[in-house]
């Protein structure tokens, strides 16, 4: 579940107890610019536009004691974050990967570690198009490249620990009949992940457009389907 603008749903996620008995004291933390559930229904996140950070809060009202206070706010202070990007929490509900400065990030939702990067972004060049978590959490696929440029695919370790590897061709392949000379630069529109994550379908444009598929891994080269 997701939204913007959740001015109204502040009071359902962010209360403080004040020091008066019984009494339940509202705490603003700005506007609430994205907010996705974990699937086991026990964390609301959110990214919070004035503060530029990710937050996590425990629906039940339960505060989470860390070993390191990072706020005296009723809720979880997670990482600095970019609030006009929306970001993605993994299928098993453990991590959020978002925008930061600059570049793609992953961070447990409990509040305990640090955040990691999966991948840098150049303000002047290179950029995160779109991403997706794989089914079994463990691998975050993105399409990079500059503005006008075309894109490539890769995939990275949710947990930042390894460097991303490249899931698309970086020439167009050659076919029968293509004239010769120097291929041109082959860019990835879009892609999709198989429902078990181990896959991914893309569409590869140098002139044609056609259609590959991959391990999520990049354990093996990106294969021509149609």
């Amino acid at each position: 579940t997701d939204s913007r603008g959740l001015s109204d749903a502040r009071s359902f996620l962010l209360y403080d107890h004040g020091d008066i008995p019984g009494v339940e004291r509202e705490f603003d933390p700005g506007t609430v610019t994205f907010v996705h559930l974990t699937p086991n229904s026990r964390w609301a996140v959110f990214t919070v536009d004035e503060r530029y950070a990710i937050y996590s809060a425990r629906l039940d009202g339960e505060r989470l004691v860390l070993p390191t206070p990072r706020s005296p706010d009723p809720f979880v202070r997670l990482a600095q974050a970019d609030p006009s990007r929306d970001f993605q929490l993994a299928p098993d509900g453990s991590r959020a990967v978002f925008f930061g400065f600059p570049g793609l990030f992953s961070v447990l939702v409990d509040g305990h570690g640090q955040a990691e990067q999966i991948v840098a972004e150049d303000p002047e060049g290179a950029r995160v198009r779109s991403f997706a978590i794989e089914a079994r959490s463990t691998r975050v696929v993105f399409s990079l490249g500059e503005d006008g440029a075309p894109a490539g695919l890769f995939s990275a370790p949710i947990d930042g620990r390894e460097p991303p590897v490249r899931l698309s061709p970086l020439r167009a392949w050659s076919y029968a009949g293509t004239p010769p000379g120097p291929a041109p630069e082959a860019g990835v529109l879009d892609f999709q992940l198989a429902p078990d994550g181990a896959w991914v379908l893309f569409r590869l444009r140098a002139g044609e457009t056609h259609l590959f598929v991959v391990p999520t891994d990049g354990s093996a080269p990106a294969r021509h389907l149609a």
